[in-house]
């Protein structure tokens, strides 16, 4: 989701080596809510799209940045976002260009569950596995994302989008692989069901956790029907695997890329 989510809070010196001046103030207040340094590479090309923060704990909305584009960031050395509370943040705008067609159907469970991955709206199908076969229909839908959000302009593309694209002919493919086989394959450590939302479970919703990552869908029997991942840096061995071993690609619809 996927939307992009940078993590800032103290003592994180990995994620924002000393380079860049960056100034973190609030939308209304104008207050300072933290000063860092960041390496360039762990900042965006430009604050083209809704952006979340996390800081020390908290989700913060950003809502301006300045500059927009990370040449002139590279030329002024500095760069200001303004932000409010995620939870404050008022909008009619959506967060995502995209959405898949059909919520999944969710229920309230018989029995507890303690392993449980909870997954909103706005983040459900959007780092989606799909047949290979699929790619040029994949290629289709991505085009409408992009107009969707070419239709804002980068100054104001922060605080949403206006229309949102919903992928009609992404929802009648399901996959077809075993849960058991996949679990192994991928030498799961944890597996449980999906809340959505945090009202209620996702009717036969799984979620599988890796090592390195954490897929999640909905089975039909024993078969695993749709597969997604919670979240995506890069791929290693265990992502080739999944990738060669099912014939699949692994699109990031907001992104508007196959990976």
């Amino acid at each position: 989701m996927t939307m992009n989510i940078l993590k800032v809070a103290d003592g994180i010196t990995g994620l924002f080596p000393r380079k860049i001046a960056v100034n973190i103030v609030h939308a209304v207040s104008g207050e300072t809510v933290a000063t860092y340094k960041a390496d360039l590479e762990s900042l965006p090309e430009s604050f083209n799209r809704p952006t979340v923060m996390e800081i020390n704990g908290q989700a913060w909305r950003v809502t301006k940045a300045d500059p927009v584009h990370m040449d002139h960031v590279r030329r002024r050395k500095g760069l200001m976002l303004h932000v409010q509370k995620a939870a404050q943040f008022q909008t009619f705008k959506s967060l995502v260009p995209t959405r898949a067609a059909l919520l999944p159907v969710a229920v309230v469970p018989s029995i507890a569950h303690d392993s449980t991955l909870t997954i909103t709206p706005d983040e459900w199908r959007q780092l989606e596995f799909l047949p290979a076969d699929l790619q040029p229909v994949v290629e289709e839908e991505i085009l409408l994302i992009e107009a969707v959000m070419q239709r804002v302009p980068d100054d104001n593309a922060l605080l949403g989008y206006d229309t949102v694209h919903i992928r009609e002919r992404i929802g009648t493919t399901p996959l077809r692989i075993p849960f058991d086989n996949f679990y192994q394959s991928v030498k799961g450590k944890e597996k449980g069901v999906v809340r959505l939302d945090d009202h209620a479970v996702i009717e036969h919703g799984f979620f599988i956790r890796s090592e390195h990552y954490v897929y999640y869908g909905v089975m039909e029997g024993e078969d695993i029907v749709q597969l997604c991942l919670r979240t995506f840096d890069s791929a290693d061995d265990e992502f080739s695997s999944v990738v060669e071993g099912w014939d699949l690609v692994l699109v990031d619809w907001c992104g508007g890329r196959v990976v």
